[in-house]
């Protein structure tokens, strides 16, 4: 979607990226039910449990920045595990 918004709107001089967060820490509490052993906590561990608001203040600051003017159709990937959107 992101690619195809991008080339559509390309004419207008408008850029379109995406930010794709992994697992961040919830802002409101978790709903009550039992946790999986493994499940999402697994792979968790990489960099850090999970992220916060804050992993992603970068990478916002810099695709609102004139640094980010000659991209558009990307998805920065913000994990802390390195996985990837498969294109």
């Amino acid at each position: 979607m992101t690619r195809t918004l991008a080339m559509e709107w390309a004419k207008y001089g408008i850029q379109v990226n995406a930010v794709a967060p992994g697992y961040f820490k919830p802002t409101r509490p978790p709903p009550v039910c039992r946790r999986e052993e493994g499940g999402m906590d697994a792979f968790a561990h990489s960099l850090r449990a999970r992220g916060s608001s804050d992993d992603l203040a970068g990478v916002a600051v810099f695709l609102a920045s004139p640094a980010s003017d000659y991209m558009t159709g990307q998805a920065i990937v913000v994990d802390g595990v390195g996985w990837r959107i498969r294109n």
